[in-house]
């Protein structure tokens, strides 16, 4: 933990590193190295975060591991100012997507680059751009081959083409 009403005046620096965390949605990153700055400013603290990561999650649509390298480069000023939660007429600007609050005077520095961490983590890492996915009756993985499942050959017609041929337009002019 970091007492971040008593940093020195010339701020604060840990470097480290950690084999694994395991985040909140199941998956994890690996070999997390991350460099923290904090340096106090009158009543807020400047802090700035470099890390490097590797996640492991899995592919959306064949469920194959997905090694994601992540770099993270980000500043941010920290606040304990309980105004920036109360909501009214202040339009948020650029300026303020930079302040995050913190409701005490303590850090996790662990809790702090897990969440950095996590907020990099892409919403769609496919293993291949060419992934084929999962049948969906049988659960083949299609990358490995197609498997004998009967296709739908009969789809039902949308309802714009059912709208389209009531109208019975001669497209033969």
């Amino acid at each position: 933990m970091i007492d971040l009403k008593n940093l020195p005046e010339e701020g604060w620096r840990q470097r480290d590193r950690y084999d694994r965390l395991e985040l909140t949605d199941g998956s994890a990153v690996d070999k997390i190295t991350f460099d923290l700055f904090l340096l106090p400013s009158k009543e807020d603290v400047y802090i700035d975060l470099k890390s490097q990561a590797t996640w492991l999650g899995a592919c959306p649509r064949c469920l194959a591991p997905v090694d994601v390298p992540l770099s993270i480069d980000v500043q941010f000023m920290g606040s304990f100012d309980p105004d920036l939660l109360i909501g009214g007429d202040h339009a948020i600007g650029k300026q303020d997507l930079d302040v995050i609050y913190f409701e005490s005077h303590e850090m996790n520095e662990k809790d702090f680059v897990r969440e950095q961490i996590e907020l990099q983590i892409p919403s769609y890492a496919l293993c291949d751009e060419q992934c084929l996915g999962l049948c969906p009756q049988c659960g083949k993985n299609w990358n490995k081959g197609l498997c004998h499942c009967q296709e739908d050959v009969t789809p039902e017609p949308s309802a714009l083409a059912l709208a389209l041929k009531k109208l019975n337009l001669d497209l033969n002019r």
